[in-house]
């Protein structure tokens, strides 16, 4: 008998994964405190663990070459050596270590890696029903410190808000 509830318990845990056309990972950033800078990440992958309808891990990673702010100058600043560090930092990944559930939230705590630089966040996340059976999404919408991740532009750095507001709209099935 338990070990039929043993084996009932772990063929509920399901593993999917990100479904990179269906997702997006965005950013804001304010410029001169009058523009704001938009961009994406257009090439990035991931897992997320669930138990019935419950996120219980979620391990991603973001391609750093792959930012896009709609200016290829500015993309190419974005990937030298002195912000984002592509040659030596290809990757930003986030593992979750926690996923906390309440009667009014829910949120997904884990280890942000960006340049070398890690750091302990909580992304508050909602879960969205889909109308294709397929596809399941998760909404994130959270702030982070740049300073926190080592990203500073030099001389140029007053400029720029060291706050940068991040949406990711993640798209998931369930890997073959």
């Amino acid at each position: 008998m338990i070990l039929g509830q043993v084996f009932f318990c772990f063929s509920q845990i399901q593993e999917y994964k990100i479904d990179l056309a269906n997702s997006a990972i965005t950013f804001k950033i304010s410029h001169m405190g009058v523009l704001t800078v938009k961009g994406e990440f257009q090439k990035f992958s991931g897992t997320l663990v669930f138990n019935e309808q419950e996120l219980l891990s979620i391990k991603s990673s973001i391609v750093v070459e792959s930012i896009h702010t709609k200016d290829n100058s500015r993309d190419a600043t974005l990937k030298n050596e002195g912000y984002l560090d592509v040659k030596n930092y290809p990757l930003i990944s986030f593992t979750s270590t926690d996923v906390i559930i309440t009667s009014s939230s829910k949120e997904i705590r884990g280890i942000l890696k960006i340049k070398g630089a890690t750091k302990e966040i909580e992304l508050p996340y909602k879960k969205i029903k889909s109308k294709n059976p397929e596809l399941n999404f998760i909404k994130i919408s959270t702030q982070i410190s740049r300073k926190d991740f080592n990203l500073d532009f030099g001389p140029m750095d007053v400029l720029i808000s060291n706050n940068v507001k991040v949406e990711l709209k993640i798209a998931f099935s369930k890997t073959k």
